[in-house]
């Protein structure tokens, strides 16, 4: 599991920059936990962070 904190760190962006980029792919306000499935799914679609 890795947190949207953790997450916006691997890809360098502030937190209401990547709620809007979840907002896009359908992913809940309110989600703070990502489950690997998850985040292999953001790694394909945003490519593999930096």
């Amino acid at each position: 599991m890795i947190s949207k904190k953790e997450l916006g760190i691997l890809y360098k962006i502030s937190r209401p920059t990547l709620n809007k980029r979840l907002d896009t792919l359908g992913f809940e306000r309110g989600k703070r936990l990502f489950t690997p499935l998850e985040i292999q799914n953001i790694f394909s679609i945003w490519g593999n962070p930096v």
